[in-house]
């Protein structure tokens, strides 16, 4: 971890999760899902722990991937712009509010035909009604050591994420959601507003935490 970005995705990090202890100086991160197939090989933390083979899964048989292009047919919601969303959702709350630069996702080893095909990205800062940060459709991933990733255009801090997947990529039988690893990078908010020189600016330009144009 750093000053200027916080990243989510270490094996220290999930002995955070397991233990219930503080990770470091920053806090507690707890770790959700909308469903579980095994508490033991799947439970919603295996996706924040740094290795693919170990995973988030859900309840099996919760995409028809036959007829209907992997859409979800569970009965799990998550609440996005207000809007009661059908999906299996995954949600990370954070100790500190970031603004949340990009993503990366990595599939389970040997299970990318699980991974999310069509997915949004919230924000929360109550942890039940979140906010759009990143709308995907039709995305692929390859195997679980090739990670995709995605940039995010915000402004917000929020101390939830949660992604809502609402299609899965299989094209075979009746599956659920295995996420291998989901990576968020981001940092506190842009607030304060001044050149090298030490110039104050008015926004919106390029700005700094005030901690960091401290030193």
């Amino acid at each position: 971890m750093s000053s200027a970005a916080i990243s989510i995705g270490s094996n220290a990090y999930s002995q955070s999760l397991v233990s219930g202890y503080p990770f470091g100086l920053t806090g507690t991160y707890v770790a959700t899902g909308s469903s579980l197939y095994n508490t033991t090989t799947g439970p919603a933390w295996r996706a924040f722990d740094d290795v693919t083979s170990t995973y988030w899964e859900t309840t099996g048989g919760q995409y028809n991937t036959t007829a209907n292009g992997g859409g979800y047919l569970g009965v799990q919601t998550i609440t996005i712009d207000g809007v009661a969303t059908p999906c299996e959702w995954l949600k990370i709350q954070l100790p500190t509010a970031i603004v949340l630069a990009s993503y990366s996702m990595y599939a389970r080893t040997n299970f990318a035909y699980r991974m999310p095909k069509n997915f949004k990205i919230a924000g929360s800062n109550d942890g039940t009604t979140g906010t759009t940060e990143d709308t995907q459709t039709n995305q692929t991933t390859s195997t679980g050591q090739t990670g995709i990733t995605f940039t995010v255009t915000s402004s917000t801090a929020y101390t939830y994420f949660a992604i809502c997947v609402t299609a899965i990529t299989s094209t075979t039988s009746v599956q659920n959601v295995n996420i291998g690893q989901w990576t968020l990078i981001g940092g506190p908010p842009q607030d304060f507003y001044a050149d090298r020189l030490g110039n104050l600016l008015t926004a919106p330009v390029t700005g700094q935490t005030l901690a960091n144009w401290l030193g």
